[in-house]
């Protein structure tokens, strides 16, 4: 838990005016950063992927195997790994499923918004998790990626690393023991963090692909949307399909 380093230290040259970015004597009024958040990574990054599930959970636990039901045989899916022939002459069962829509168009509405709750419940999830990381690495995670790719082509000796900030690999360490006449000794050292070589890139990942699914699912909720409002839209996405001509 006593693991720091020195906000006024980062940028000063490594080998020169600090041994390592943020370590270094610190004065009484310094500013410290506590980096106790990568002990608890792995719980976080866990709990975060049984987020990213509930949805694909909640969904089957409605659906009850009804959409597979319903597109049996038209998924191209259904026929990898054997012929693929009878795929492409599947006219028979578009019509069959367009008819079967006829006949029960008023009776899949509970369905149909269920499943766009379970998709608007992804962007939930994906916002979420980015804020929520971004208050686990104190504020540090909205614009770790941008940070990391601006300083990508700098000379590695004269820049100010944001992977090393969020993640030191060294830092300093406050330890206190008892002496030998049961005096508090108080040793001031350094330590090294090795896991966050591993975090450092994790996170790194992370921040791409979160930022790239917000807007990916960002952009579909809207398309659901527009397709829920405009019956016009229905029609060209269903032309489209093939559904209708």
């Amino acid at each position: 838990m006593g693991t720091f380093t020195v906000d006024r230290l980062h940028g000063k040259q490594v080998g020169v005016q600090v041994p390592h970015p943020g370590v270094g004597p610190s004065e009484p009024d310094d500013e410290l950063t506590f980096h106790t958040y990568y002990q608890w990574v792995p719980f976080v990054l866990f709990a975060q992927s049984l987020l990213f599930y509930a949805p694909h959970w909640l969904w089957k636990q409605w659906e009850g195997g009804l959409f597979k039901t319903v597109i049996q045989d038209l998924s191209v899916r259904d026929y990898l790994g054997r012929e693929l022939k009878p795929y492409f002459s599947r006219d028979e069962r578009y019509r069959a499923l367009s008819s079967y829509l006829q006949n029960h168009m008023d009776q899949h509405k509970r369905w149909f918004y269920r499943f766009f709750f379970c998709e608007a419940l992804n962007l939930g999830v994906v916002l979420s998790t980015l804020y929520f990381t971004d208050w686990f690495l104190d504020g540090e995670f909205l614009t770790y990626g941008t940070s990391v790719i601006q300083v990508a082509g700098m000379d590695p000796e004269n820049r100010t690393d944001p992977m090393a900030f969020v993640f030191p690999r060294m830092a300093k360490c406050t330890f206190r023991s008892f002496g030998s006449s049961g005096t508090i000794q108080v040793r001031d050292v350094m330590c090294l963090i090795a896991t966050n070589i591993i975090n450092e890139k994790i996170y790194l990942f992370l921040w791409v692909w979160l930022v790239t699914l917000t807007a990916l699912t960002g952009a579909w909720v809207v398309y659901r949307l527009l397709v829920m409002v405009f019956p016009c839209l229905r029609v060209a996405v269903l032309k489209v399909t093939g559904f209708i001509e």
